[in-house]
């Protein structure tokens, strides 16, 4: 039942699926053959490629942020997360500096 939640017994048909189920995958900045998060599609959808998450990415199904740890999220979820992000930039000294120093790029970012 445990290996059936964690979709190791679903058919995905792409990698959004994986990540839809799973509701996050936490990025793994440690690589000895390959990153871990890579193992945790992969080992979901076998046919699985390592671009396959940036591909996520650039057709906005997924993001970036803190979850539990830094995480790729399914962009459906995006709206749970915005009011934190507000919160974290306007009551956090840290934020509100890391805010400053990229404030003049997020014109080119978000277009």
């Amino acid at each position: 039942m445990a290996l059936a939640c964690q979709g190791f017994y679903t058919d995905f048909q792409d990698p959004h699926g994986v990540l839809t189920h799973l509701g996050y995958v936490q990025i793994d900045a440690i690589s000895r053959i390959t990153r871990a998060h890579h193992h945790v599609f992969w080992s979901r959808h076998p046919r699985y490629q390592p671009e396959d998450l940036n591909t996520l990415l650039h057709r906005r199904q997924a993001f970036e942020y803190w979850g539990h740890a830094a995480s790729y999220l399914p962009l459906s979820d995006y709206p749970y997360y915005f009011a934190r992000m507000q919160s974290f930039l306007s009551h956090s000294r840290w934020g509100q500096r890391q805010y400053a120093a990229v404030k003049d790029l997020l014109p080119d970012i978000l277009r």
